[in-house]
């Protein structure tokens, strides 16, 4: 009798584990076994489940910038809060950004010997389902302050042979190139001193220009 409430039990723990619920929530990919076949536990795949509230966004930071970002801290060019402080925005393909932001959470101990790269994770809220894996964004890292910046305008910066370029009122009204160091200027989308940078690109190599006219007016250069 007690033999075969044993074999009961085991019956009704055998039939329980037909029933397969997930331990979290997710996504959950195609089935990789269909009806009528024999699996084996811890042997067979059946599936795989993404989670995705909240999203895993694996970043990769080159050694050359990781060097000259210890630099630029040690010559106290940058404040940095530290790395588990720092906040992460999406910018996807089509150059909009995520709404929500994200914690970096995790950071690798060393160098990917294969990219020469360091990797750290940002995890970000997804109540909305935008971000689904396998996806590629860019992500902008908040939480550092660069001292002694220059705050310009986008479109005011150029590409020159040897990095970006930058010209700038002087207080005679010509239009000169900046000599300063490009790290010291970082591109933004808000001026303070609206007029004092150039924003239109010079169209002779070489080439003098002299404000003459008010900000706004199409006819504002004219080449000396």
């Amino acid at each position: 009798m007690e033999g075969a409430k044993a074999d009961l039990v085991k019956a009704k723990f055998d039939f329980d584990n037909t029933l397969i619920t997930a331990p979290i929530d997710g996504m959950i990919e195609r089935t990789r076994v269909y009806e009528g076949r024999l699996v084996a536990a811890q042997t067979d795949l059946l599936t795989i489940i993404h989670q995705i509230d909240p999203m895993y966004v694996t970043v990769s930071a080159p050694e050359s910038f990781l060097l000259k970002r210890r630099r630029d801290i040690a010559a106290k060019r940058i404040q940095h809060p530290g790395v588990y402080q720092l906040r992460g925005t999406i910018i996807f393909l089509d150059s909009t950004t995520y709404p929500h932001e994200g914690i970096l959470d995790l950071l690798d101990v060393g160098m990917r010997t294969e990219t020469g790269s360091r990797q750290a994770r940002v995890t970000f809220p997804n109540p909305d389902q935008i971000l689904v894996p396998g996806q590629f964004v860019t992500v902008r890292f908040k939480g550092t302050v660069k001292t002694g910046a220059i705050l310009v305008p986008q479109r005011a910066v150029q590409q020159g042979p040897k990095g970006p370029v930058l010209y700038v009122v002087m207080a005679d009204g010509k239009v000169e190139r900046d000599g300063r160091d490009r790290s010291r200027i970082s591109d933004g989308t808000d001026c303070r001193a609206e007029g004092e940078v150039s924003t239109v690109g010079l169209y002779g190599a070489g080439a003098e220009y002299r404000v003459s006219g008010s900000a706004g007016d199409p006819n504002l250069w004219e080449r000396s």
